[in-house]
């Protein structure tokens, strides 16, 4: 699949297919899907099972040696933080943990400010 092919993908369906464990075989198919849903807008009950599940798969990936993972956790973490309503916030503990193959501390840190900045919090 290209790049043209994904961008016709409407939000609900580019989120259950990166949900779906049948699309993860297809390792580079399925990072564009991350990458693509970080610039995709997504409705609030969609956010609201889509940011835990990309916290979740940020959360079991940064064990990964691959460097092409490191990419794919980061978008992870910004799209589902950034999706997070205020009493949620703690989803994003886990990720503040160090040493792990992929470092989750700063982007976390990062997107969470990104997040209170873009007023989402207040």
């Amino acid at each position: 699949m290209n790049k043209e092919e994904i961008t016709i993908y409407d939000s609900e369906y580019l989120m259950t297919e990166i949900m779906n464990p049948d699309t993860h075989h297809n390792t580079t198919k399925f990072r564009e899907m991350i990458f693509k849903a970080e610039d995709t807008g997504f409705s609030l009950e969609n956010s609201k099972k889509f940011s835990s599940w990309l916290l979740n798969f940020a959360i079991q990936q940064r064990d990964s040696t691959d460097s092409k993972d490191k990419m794919v956790v980061w978008s992870a973490i910004r799209t589902g933080a950034s999706m997070l309503t205020p009493n949620k916030v703690y989803k994003l503990k886990k990720l503040i943990e160090t040493g792990y193959p992929i470092e989750t501390s700063l982007v976390t840190i990062n997107s969470f400010k990104d997040s209170v900045n873009n007023s989402l919090f207040i």
